[in-house]
C-alpha cells in the first residue's frame, strides 16, 4: 500500500481528478466534441492508473507501460490480476504515441482533430475509460476495508477561519449539531472494544474520496461559496458520483445554501406561485369562481428535484409542517439498513418531506404512510453514479429520531462495503 500520508494524499487527489476528467468526457460526448471527449477519456485512464499506483505504493511507468508491474499490484490488490491484465490493453491502446492527437491533431500536417474520430471510437474511448476508472474503484474499496473507516462531518466553512468566513449558524429542521454528530460516531464501537470510525470535521472545499461518509448536519441548509454558480453543491456530487455517501440530517435537502461570505441563509430553490384552492361554477354565466387563493410552493425548482429527480412530500390543506407518523421496514430495509422502526424506544417520527416513491434511483430504508401521498421513506438513499445520497426526511427533534439517522448512516455504509 502507499508508503507515506503525501503518498496517500497523492493518492486520494489523483481519484478525485479521475472522477471530474470522467465526468468531463461524458458531458463533451453528450455536446458531441468528440476530441475532447477522447481527450479527457485518456486522461482519466491515465490518472485513475496513477491513482493504482500510489496506493499501492509503486512508481508510475513514465512510459505508461503498466504490464510488467502486474504481478506487483496483484500482490497489493488481491484478486484484480484480470483487470489489471485488461488495463495494460487498454492503457497501450490510449496512452502511446498517438496520446496527443485528439488535442492537438496533426499540426505539421494541418489536419484538424475534429476530423479524426468516428463517434464509435469515441464510444469505444468513453468504455475503456469507465473499465479503468471501475478498476480504481475497485481498488479504493479494498483500502476503505483494510485501515479504520474514515467519516466526515461538516463544520460549516468552506476554507475555514482564516479566511474570514462566517460559519453557517442555521441549521432548519434538526436539533442536533456537528459535536452530536461527532460524539454519536466516536461511541460506534467495533466487537473488540476499539472506537469504529476516525472522524474529522472539515470545510465543503475539503470534500474529497477519502471519506466513505460524509454528514451535512445543518439540515436544509449547506455551507456555500458562491450562491449563484453553487461550487460546493457541484464539489458534493462529483464526491457522490465517484462512490461517496453524502448524509443530509433533517428536512428539505440542500433547500437553503449557507454564504460564508456573506453569513447569509440563501434559499436557492424555492420558488411560489398562487394557485386556486377552491372553486365554484357559475351555472348562469358558464365561467368559474375562484373562492379562495393559496400561496404553494412547486417543489419541482429544487435542487434535490433538478439534480437528482427526487420528489418529496410537501404541505397540504389539512396538514402542515412536520407529520407524526409510524415507521416499519420491509426485509430488503432492514439488510440495507438494520432494524430501524424500534431504534430509540419509539417507532414513531415526525416526518417532514420525506421521499417519495416517484423518486429516481430510490433505496427506500424506513417507511410510513401519508393520507394523500401514500407509502412514503422518512430515511432513504438516491443512487447516483457510484455512490448514494442518504436523507432524512424528517424534523430531528426527538433522541429517537437521531439515533435512527445515525443507526441508519452506520449500517448503511457497512453495506456499501460489503
Amino acid at each position: 500500500m502507499a508508503r507515506s500520508p503525501q503518498q496517500q494524499d497523492l493518492a486520494y487527489w489523483y481519484v478525485d481528478f479521475t472522477i471530474k476528467l470522467l465526468r468531463l468526457a461524458e458531458q463533451y460526448f453528450i455536446e458531441c466534441r468528440y476530441p475532447e471527449t477522447i481527450d479527457s477519456a485518456q486522461d482519466a485512464i491515465e490518472f485513475a492508473l496513477k491513482a493504482i499506483f500510489e496506493f499501492a505504493g509503486q512508481q508510475y511507468p513514465q512510459i505508461h507501460e503498466i504490464s510488467r508491474r502486474i504481478p506487483n499490484l496483484s500482490n497489493s490488490f488481491p484478486g484484480l490480476t484480470h483487470e489489471f491484465s485488461r488495463a495494460a490493453i487498454l492503457s497501450s491502446r490510449w496512452l502511446g504515441s498517438t496520446h496527443a492527437i485528439p488535442r492537438y491533431g496533426q499540426q505539421r500536417l494541418g489536419v484538424a482533430p475534429r476530423t479524426l474520430f468516428p463517434k464509435r471510437e469515441v464510444r469505444q474511448a468513453l468504455r475503456d475509460s469507465r473499465e479503468v476508472y471501475r478498476l480504481m474503484m475497485k481498488c479504493l474499496t479494498q483500502i476503505k476495508r483494510q485501515f479504520s473507516r474514515r467519516v466526515a462531518i461538516l463544520d460549516g466553512y468552506v476554507e475555514g477561519r482564516r479566511y474570514r468566513e462566517q460559519p453557517c449558524s442555521t441549521a432548519p429542521y434538526t436539533n442536533y449539531s456537528c459535536n452530536q454528530w461527532r460524539q454519536a460516531f466516536e461511541s460506534i464501537l467495533l466487537p473488540n472494544g476499539n472506537q469504529k470510525y476516525d472522524i474529522s470535521e472539515i470545510g465543503a472545499a475539503n470534500i474529497n474520496s477519502r471519506y466513505p461518509m460524509i454528514i451535512n448536519p445543518f439540515g436544509e441548509a449547506y455551507p456555500e461559496k458562491d450562491v449563484e454558480k453553487r461550487p460546493m453543491f457541484n464539489r458534493i456530487k462529483d464526491y457522490v458520483w465517484g462512490g461517496g455517501i453524502f448524509v443530509t440530517a433533517g428536512g428539505f435537502a440542500f433547500f437553503y445554501a449557507w454564504d460564508v461570505t456573506e453569513g447569509t441563509e440563501t434559499p436557492i430553490s424555492e420558488t411560489r406561485t398562487l394557485v386556486p384552492s377552491s372553486i365554484l361554477w357559475n351555472r348562469q354565466t358558464g365561467q368559474a369562481i375562484i373562492q379562495q387563493m393559496t400561496s404553494a410552493i412547486e417543489f419541482t425548482g429544487t435542487l434535490l428535484w433538478k439534480e437528482l429527480g427526487a420528489l418529496t412530500t410537501s404541505d397540504t390543506q389539512n396538514q402542515q409542517g412536520s407529520f407524526l407518523m409510524q415507521v416499519s421496514q420491509t426485509r430488503s430495509d432492514q439488510r440495507k439498513a438494520g432494524n430501524l422502526a424500534s431504534i430509540g424506544g419509539s417507532s414513531d417520527v415526525q416526518e417532514f418531506r420525506a421521499l417519495r416513491s416517484e423518486t429516481r434511483n430510490l433505496i427506500p430504508l424506513l417507511r410510513g404512510t401519508r393520507s394523500g401521498f401514500g407509502e412514503v421513506y422518512p430515511i432513504a438513499a438516491i443512487k447516483y453514479g457510484q455512490g448514494y445520497f442518504l436523507t432524512n426526511g424528517m424534523n430531528l427533534i426527538s433522541t429517537s429520531e437521531f439515533e435512527k439517522s445515525v443507526f441508519a448512516a452506520d449500517r448503511f455504509l457497512n453495506w456499501t462495503l460489503r
